[in-house]
Parts: C-alpha cells; sequence; structure tokens
C-alpha cells in the first residue's frame, strides 16, 4: 500500500478540556493564540491513535482523514493493529511576547503577531508606567517572561526613524486597528496616562546606553545577551543586557516625535512538540524504528526545534521537511525508479523579476516578482470592448459572510464560499479579505499559477466599472453603459458629520460611517467634505487603501451626471460560466438583484416569511443562548485559573451568568409576595429546611455557592479596572469605568440589601405558624401554586421568620422603596452593559450573537421590572391578614 505524508498544524488554538494544550500545558490555558482555528493538534492524535481492527470502521472512518483512515484500515490488513507514532516535547509551547491588540476588541482570543522586525528596527517595550524593562532584542520566552514580571499593559513604540524603515508593516497593523500613530511623544504620553518626562528618562538612559557602547562595547557593568557586558541598565539588571541599538533618539527628542505604538500581550504562537520524526521525516513508531510509509512535516512535526523555535523558522522547517519526507514518500513508493527532478523546471524557470524593497507603504518586497501574471490579469479588464463592464468592487463588497464570500485577486473576481472550509491556512485567512481585494497579500505567499491549478472554477468574472459593454475602459470614458456618474456639485451637498462624501481619483466615497474608525480622526477627513481630497489623500495612504479597507464606502464615479451612450456592441461573457453547485445561494445571480433592496437568498435567515418576525431564527439564537448559560454554570468556578485572582475574564463571565441565574430564580421566588404570607414565608423557610447541605453554617449551599460567585465576579472585576481600565481614563474619558462605577453601586446596595432582609430583625413579629410540606415542595399544590405549605392539618405547624412582615415594614418607607428601585435600575444598566461584553465570548454562532444580547436585555429589563413591583406593590396595598 502507498505512503502517507501528513502536514498538520499544532495544538495551539485547542483550548478545550480535553486539548492537549489542557493535557501538558494547562497554565497557558489562559491566553490567546495567533494560531489559527484550525491548529487543534488533529495531526498528532491521528498519528498516536491506536484502534483495533475489528473497530476501525467505526472510528477511523468517523475520526480520520482519508489518507490516514486508508492508512489505519489496510495496516489492519496487513496485521498492523495500530499506528502508534511516539511524540516527542508536547510540553514545550512558546509564548510569542508581542500578539497585538485591539483596543476595541481587547479580550479576542485570536491576535495578529507582530513581527519581529518592530523590535529589530529599535522598537522599544514600554510598560504601564512608560518605563523599559528588558532587552528588546532577547529571546522570545526571555522577553515574556520579563513581561510577566512587570505591569500590563505593554506598548511596543517605533520613533520616526524605526517606523520609516519597515513603514508597509506600520500602515498595514494601522489599517488592521492594532496600531496607532501618535504624532508627538507627548501625545503618547497623554494617552498612556503617564508624565512625559518618564518616556524621555526611558528614552534617554537608552540612548545613553547605546552611545556607551559604541566607544567601549563590552565596559558595561551589566551582563549581556548573548555574551560579554552592557550599559543598558533597564535589561542589564535582568541579565540579558541589550547590545545591540538602532534608530535610536534622545530623551529631549521624545516630545515632538512621532511615533507608531502597538498595544502587545503574550500569546501561545508555536508548538514545538509533535509526532517524533527522524532523519527522513518518518514518523517513529513505539518501538523506536520508523514506521514504514508514514511521514510528518511542519508542525505537527515534534523535536525539530528543541524547546524553543527561533524566528524565521516556520516556512524554512515546513520546506526543508516537506522536501526530505515528500522524497523519502516517493523512493518508499518507487524504489529503484524514483528519479531526482529539477524544482526550476517543475516552477518555469522559478522567480522572476528582482527583489527589491518597496517604496510605498502599500508595497511589499516581493512587488517585482512574477510581474508578468498580475500583468496579464489586469490586461483583460483594461482592454476595451467586451467584459460587460466587469463585476465593481462595491457588488464584491456586498459577498462578504461565510455563506457568501467574494475576494478579488489579480483583477479577478472568485467566489471562494466554497472553498472556504478546505483552506490550508484556515477560514479566517480568507474572510479577513471577504468583499475586498487581497491581491497584495495573496501574491506574498501564493504562486502565481495557484488559482488556476487549485481552484480555476471559482472564477466568476473581472473586476470593472459595470454597466454594459465596453470593459473598463469605456465605462470610465462614458462610452460603455451604466450612468454619467455623480457631478460635484451633488457631492458637495454631503459636507456634514452626519452626511459625508468626498473624492478621491475620480470616485466619490460615502464616509459617514467611517469617521469614528479613522485612525487619523474624524477631522482628518471632515476637513475635506463634500469636496475632493485625492492630492492630500495620495500623499500619505498607499493606491490600495480604499479597496482593502472601505470598498463598500465607493457608491459611484465623478462625471457630469448625464446618462452614457448605449454600448455600439453586444456586451461579451466577462468569464466563465460556473455551474449550480446546489447550495442555497448557488444562483442567486440569476434571480436578479434591486439596488438598495435586500436579496432574499443572501438574507434567506432573516427572511421572517408569513410572521411579523423570523421565530426560526429567534429560536435558534434562545437555544444557542441555553446552551452556553448551562455550560458557563456547570463549569465550576473552583477551576486553578479562579482561584489565583488574575485579570483573566473567565471568572468574571462565568460568575456573572450563574448570578443571573440566581437573579432570575430570585424574583421568580418573590413574586410569592403578592399570594401573602403562607406563601412567601414558606418560600423563606424552604431555603431553611437545606441548611443541612451548608457545612454546618448557617445557610444552604446555594447561598454560599452564590456568595463565593459574587466575591470571585467583584474582585476579579476590581482587578481587571485596576490592571487595564484606570490607565484608558485619560484617553478614553471616565465611560471606561462604567462597569466598575455601577458594580461598585451594586455592591454597596446588596450589603445593605442582605442585612435588611437576610439579617433582618423579624423577631419583632414574632414567629409565623405555617405547615411546611414534608418533602420540601407541597407537589398536590403545584396546581394552585401552594407550593412551600400545605393544609394539611396532621403536619404540626412550624414558627417561622416573618419576612413578610419585615417586607412590608422596609417597603413602606418611601426612602428606602426609591434606593431599592434606583438600585434596580442600577441593575438593569451593568447587566445591560455587561451582557453586551459577554456575548462574544460564550461561543453563540455569529450570526445569532446580535439577537442573543436582544434575548438578554429583554431578561434584564423583565427582571428589574418584576424587582421595581415588589416595593411598589408594599406601598399600594396593605398586609395581609
Amino acid at each position: 500500500w502507498g505512503s502517507c505524508c501528513y502536514g498538520r498544524g499544532g495544538f495551539g488554538a485547542d483550548f478545550t478540556q480535553n486539548s492537549l494544550l489542557a493535557k501538558y500545558r494547562p497554565d497557558l490555558l489562559h491566553l490567546p493564540t495567533t494560531n489559527g482555528e484550525h491548529c487543534t493538534g488533529d495531526g498528532i492524535k491521528m498519528g498516536e491513535a491506536r484502534v483495533p481492527c475489528s473497530k476501525r470502521s467505526a472510528a477511523a472512518q468517523a475520526t480520520y482523514s482519508s489518507c490516514l483512515s486508508e492508512y489505519l484500515f489496510l495496516g489492519c490488513v496487513h496485521g498492523q493493529q495500530e499506528i502508534g507514532a511516539k511524540t516527542i516535547d508536547l510540553e514545550w509551547v512558546q509564548v510569542h511576547p508581542t500578539g497585538l491588540v485591539k483596543p476595541d476588541d481587547a479580550d479576542a482570543k485570536i491576535k495578529f503577531l507582530a513581527a519581529e522586525a518592530l523590535r529589530g528596527v529599535g522598537g522599544i517595550i514600554l510598560n504601564a508606567e512608560g518605563k523599559r524593562f528588558c532587552n528588546e532584542l532577547g529571546r522570545r520566552d526571555y522577553v515574556t517572561g520579563e513581561m510577566w514580571k512587570s505591569k500590563p499593559p505593554f506598548r511596543l513604540c517605533l520613533n520616526k526613524a524605526a517606523s520609516d524603515e519597515i513603514i508597509w508593516h506600520c500602515k498595514h497593523y494601522t489599517g488592521r486597528g492594532v496600531m496607532k500613530f501618535y504624532g508627538s511623544g507627548a501625545d503618547l504620553a497623554k494617552d498612556m496616562g503617564v508624565p512625559l518626562s518618564v518616556i524621555e528618562q526611558a528614552h534617554e538612559e537608552h540612548f545613553q546606553a547605546a552611545k556607551k557602547t559604541e566607544t567601549d562595547p563590552d565596559g558595561g557593568p551589566y551582563p549581556a545577551y548573548p555574551s560579554g557586558k552592557c550599559w543598558d541598565e533597564a535589561s542589564g539588571k535582568t541579565g540579558s543586557g541589550k547590545k545591540f541599538f538602532h534608530n535610536i533618539i534622545p530623551g529631549d527628542a521624545v516630545k515632538n516625535e512621532p511615533f507608531y505604538v502597538a498595544i502587545i500581550t503574550p500569546v501561545i504562537h508555536y508548538c514545538m512538540g509533535g509526532l517524533l520524526v527522524d532523519t527522513d521525516s518518518a514518523c517513529v513508531g513505539t518501538s523506536n524504528t520508523a514506521i514504514p510509509g508514514l511521514y510528518a512535516a511542519g508542525e505537527v512535526a515534534g523535536g525539530v526545534h528543541g524547546n524553543n523555535r527561533l524566528g524565521g523558522n516556520s516556512l524554512l522547517d515546513c520546506v526543508v521537511f516537506g522536501r526530505v519526507a515528500g522524497k523519502a514518500a516517493a523512493k518508499y513508493m518507487l524504489g529503484a525508479d524514483m528519479k531526482d527532478v529539477d524544482l526550476r523546471e517543475i516552477t518555469g524557470g522559478g522567480l522572476t523579476g528582482a527583489v527589491e524593497s518597496s517604496k510605498l507603504a502599500g508595497g511589499s518586497y516581493e512587488d517585482k516578482m512574477n510581474s508578468s501574471a498580475p500583468a496579464a490579469a489586469a490586461a483583460a479588464p483594461a482592454a476595451g470592448g467586451g467584459g460587460g463592464g466587469g463585476i465593481t468592487l462595491a457588488d464584491v463588497a456586498k459577498h462578504n459572510t461565510k455563506t457568501d464570500c467574494w475576494v478579488v485577486v489579480d483583477g479577478q473576481v472568485l467566489d471562494v464560499t466554497s472553498f472556504l472550509s478546505e483552506h490550508p491556512g484556515g477560514e479566517l485567512a480568507i474572510l479577513t479579505f471577504a468583499g475586498k481585494d487581497a491581491t497584495e497579500e495573496f501574491n506574498m505567499i501564493h504562486p502565481p499559477d495557484v488559482i488556476g491549478k487549485y481552484a480555476p472554477d471559482s472564477v466568476v468574472g473581472m473586476i470593472g466599472g459595470g454597466g454594459g459593454g465596453g470593459g473598463v475602459a469605456a465605462a470610465a470614458g462614458g462610452g460603455g453603459g451604466g450612468g454619467g456618474g455623480i457631478p460635484l456639485t451633488e457631492v458637495a451637498k454631503h459636507n456634514t458629520k452626519t452626511d459625508c462624501w468626498v473624492v478621491v481619483d475620480g470616485q466619490v466615497l460615502d464616509v459617514t460611517s467611517f469617521l469614528s474608525d479613522h485612525p487619523g480622526g474624524e477631522l482628518a477627513i471632515l476637513t475635506f467634505a463634500g469636496k475632493d481630497a485625492t492630492e492630500e489623500f495620495n500623499m500619505i495612504h498607499p493606491p490600495d487603501v480604499i479597496g482593502k479597507y472601505a470598498p463598500d464606502s465607493v457608491i459611484g464615479a465623478v462625471g457630469s451626471g448625464v446618462a452614457a451612450a448605449a454600448p455600439s456592441a453586444a456586451p461579451k461573457a466577462s468569464g466563465p460560466i460556473r455551474k449550480d453547485t446546489g447550495s442555497k445561494l448557488g444562483n442567486h445571480q440569476a434571480w436578479g438583484h434591486l439596488d438598495g433592496a435586500p436579496n432574499w437568498r443572501v438574507d434567506l435567515d432573516e427572511n421572517p416569511g408569513v410572521l411579523l418576525i423570523n421565530v426560526k431564527s429567534y429560536f435558534n439564537a434562545t437555544w444557542f443562548l441555553l446552551l452556553a448559560v448551562l455550560y458557563e454554570v456547570c463549569a465550576t468556578i473552583f477551576s486553578a485559573k479562579n482561584i489565583k485572582i488574575s485579570n483573566d475574564r473567565l471568572g468574571l463571565t462565568r460568575s456573572a451568568i450563574l448570578l443571573i441565574l440566581f437573579i432570575v430564580i430570585h424574583a421568580v421566588g418573590n413574586l410569592h409576595v403578592f399570594k401573602g404570607p403562607d406563601d412567601f414565608n414558606g418560600y423563606g423557610y424552604f431555603y431553611v429546611r437545606l441548611y443541612w447541605t451548608g457545612f454546618g453554617l448557617p445557610a444552604n449551599i446555594v447561598e454560599e455557592y452564590i456568595l463565593l460567585s459574587v466575591l470571585l465576579h467583584v474582585f476579579v472585576g476590581l482587578k481587571r479596572t485596576w490592571d487595564m481600565k484606570l490607565a484608558l481614563v485619560q484617553s478614553q474619558g471616565v465611560s471606561v469605568l462604567n462597569l466598575a462605577i455601577s458594580g461598585l453601586m451594586l455592591l454597596t446596595f446588596m450589603t445593605i440589601h442582605l442585612f435588611q432582609f437576610r439579617f433582618g430583625d423579624t423577631d419583632q413579629f414574632g414567629p409565623y405558624y405555617i405547615r411546611p410540606p414534608p418533602y420540601l415542595i407541597n407537589f398536590w399544590g403545584i396546581s394552585s401554586l401552594n407550593l412551600f405549605w400545605t393544609k394539611d392539618a396532621s403536619i404540626e405547624p412550624v414558627g417561622v421568620r416573618d419576612i413578610y412582615a419585615l417586607e412590608f415594614q422596609i417597603f413602606k418607607n418611601p426612602l428606602w422603596s426609591f434606593f431599592y428601585i434606583f438600585s434596580v435600575f442600577i441593575f438593569m444598566y451593568h447587566a445591560c452593559v455587561g451582557w453586551k461584553k459577554v456575548t462574544p465570548v460564550l461561543g453563540i454562532p455569529r450570526g445569532h450573537i446580535w439577537r442573543v444580547e436582544l434575548i438578554g436585555y429583554a431578561i434584564m429589563i423583565v427582571m428589574g421590572l418584576v424587582y421595581i413591583s415588589f416595593p411598589l406593590y408594599v406601598m399600594a396595598t396593605t398586609p395581609f391578614s
């Protein structure tokens, strides 16, 4: 039977309880990751598989890839009972120090990775106090270790000289919202909430250390990395001092120096462990010999990097071991018939063109490589005649979801919806550019023939100006179909913050919704509202920035407004005819689409049919919410992560879900006040009868668990506020503390409320006698809702606390009633704001998140109204006798 070459990722994105990460490095489960969601260790688990032949049908077919399951099956045929590949170094998981934090999505589990070059060109790392604390050029594990010892948030700062050296990276990260430009060091200090003098001192000490190193490289008092001595005190005290400096500035230059700055955090980046391989990249079995015909390459292969992979080796080990594995597999199958081939011949001559450094922010180092392919592709839409006018970027931008995904590559429009799950780099890599032009990033890492070879049927047409015949050239010149453009007089009418149009390179852009997201601030755009901003825009932006980051803002082209002449010839087809794949959206284009109206096939999930609302969608959202709540409540709060009072949000989230569940149950229980003292006091005595579960304390286990949840919620919330929110007040305002302030108000209310009711004085009223049901619940009273007392005269009456009389005594006082109602409104606000933050991390499918938010808001508001009804009822009535 044949060989199997297995190339898979590591397990750095699997945070489930049964994951390899949980087994070998549970201490890292709280960290985010740079790995794609496909990195779940499947390759390692498959290689380790030990499956009896009799179970092959159920296990192999359901669990393994076709290649490996077939290998397992044939192994059974040949008498091999298991695969049983050995593993090595699974405990070595690399944590990278520079995962980029997106401020508006700070808790995202998957982060962008900052290129090592950001530190290499002279970027320095500052802690929350604005001080350096490590050697920025140290090993990844070293820098991460020093970050653990210092105070977050951490900022990676590049001065002008450093950022100019790799300006493409800075623009790239800024466009994705994970890096910010500051016009001066003074602005940076203000945003950080630290004195400018602190940042100036950090730069001055860094500058002086560099100058001393120039004159006396090994004369410093501190140990240096990798050897010798250094002058840099900040890093020298860690035992791994800095000896190499680049693009330094003195402290007095900081105030007016522009900076590019990113907030960084440690992230899981690479798994050094995997399947043990030999020098032929063959998997080694339990007998310490190679398993015939089974090979591994890439991150799935362990033991290649020791305990810490060096930067720059990721693609290298894939290429080297991939070629080694491929050659060994071919030799295993062909034996002496195997022939060596020339890689240059296979690739048609290899890369063409010079490798030149880009001079534009929007370029890349590969700009001139394989330049003939993009040129040929671009020639098609540029040619006159035919093409049907092409597909506009505005049309492409409408297809930006997982169920309807188009991208543009080298002028071609590709429908990659059905290809998402098959993409070797994972779905997220494509979805990042859904509805956009991905040419630049695509050509960085793919050969020119990859689309024609692997996805030829994904091409649906070419980019053009839309409308009838003539191609792009004709459309631009008014010779094709479509309208005559938007006159500048019309653009000039849209010149306010709530209705803002601008012109760039002949395109009219509606940037109203983009104003608040603009990295340079709203004013930079509003200055040109209703005007032509082409000259100023092109001075500071790369040429592809609109197509990449705001393709849906393009609403037309500048023109006279007069309709263009009809085309002289019938248009030709703009691309190959695609067969109907049979999906829900497979032929929605054939049904036509009215601009400005929803596409009923794309919005199928939102279509209510004959009902006023889409009941099915809300049912699905409720179901996913129920599953999420059950998981969060059942997941114990006594995990190791929660006992450590850290600022990790897991304890905050789970305790919040449990408290919401308790508040709902408590509200339902308090409704017994409307039925009178028997029901209300019986409800209170029900919990007293459970005191035997409270480990000897005058409380039941539910009360104790709720108390622990409250304490966990308070401590973690306060720590997150102290560690993360206080530093943001000066830059973002006091609104960042809304949850902390409302939470402290609720804590004050809850403390008073407990002393009033849980520990309130009911002896003044004397005992209230009821006949408690023998089995805690009065099952015979369910139909009449008499759940906690019975009329059975054979049961001896028991004196219980008269909390019914206590409630009337307290709420008859208008001040206490007002305090209670005011606190309930605070609760509704706190719960709704917190709910919006927690829903994205509950594992709810993305399409249902907004519905779950609405359901949550409804629950909070209804619960608030229920609680408000109690004091209103008491003030408006007299107690039952």
